[in-house]
């Protein structure tokens, strides 16, 4: 590939809707092609010229939610993947998919903090972008000691 067109934009807003709860969004547009592409015999290569980048999604959203208070901190925060290519020739589509998540934190005396971190809640099953499949729900407990 001998050039890329990328084209986007990011947005990025942060509420307090309370001192204790916050709310935080983003989307992410990018769009992406080959605009050259060098075939020669050598490489016997499709030319890939028009063609969108793979593994790159024209749309991405984030929300999130943290509410904190003396007893312990939740977080609730969700992403949206749109659909992309996964192969050069944009052939195969990985389609767009959705994950929920949320972590639930306490700290004890200053120095102890446990969580428990869940992900993907709704146990969607979804194909990533590097073609992998997902794990499921995942659950993650945790407990460290702070000096």
């Amino acid at each position: 590939i001998a050039e890329i067109s990328i084209t986007g934009a990011e947005m990025s807003m942060n509420f307090h809707i309370l001192k204790s709860l916050n709310f935080n969004m983003s989307y992410s547009y990018n769009y992406s092609i080959v605009s050259d592409f060098e075939v020669s015999d050598i490489n016997n290569a499709t030319d890939l010229t028009g063609l969108y980048l793979s593994e790159v999604s024209p749309h991405l959203i984030y929300a999130s939610t943290t509410w904190k208070n003396k007893f312990f901190h939740l977080n609730i925060n969700c992403n949206y993947v749109d659909e992309q290519f996964w192969d050069v020739e944009n052939t195969v589509v990985v389609q767009d998919y959705f994950v929920a998540n949320s972590k639930i934190s306490k700290t004890f005396k200053k120095h102890y903090h446990f969580y428990i971190d869940i992900q993907n809640i709704l146990d969607n099953e979804f194909v990533d972008r590097k073609g992998q499949l997902s794990p499921g729900r995942f659950i993650i407990a945790g407990f460290k000691f702070i000096l």
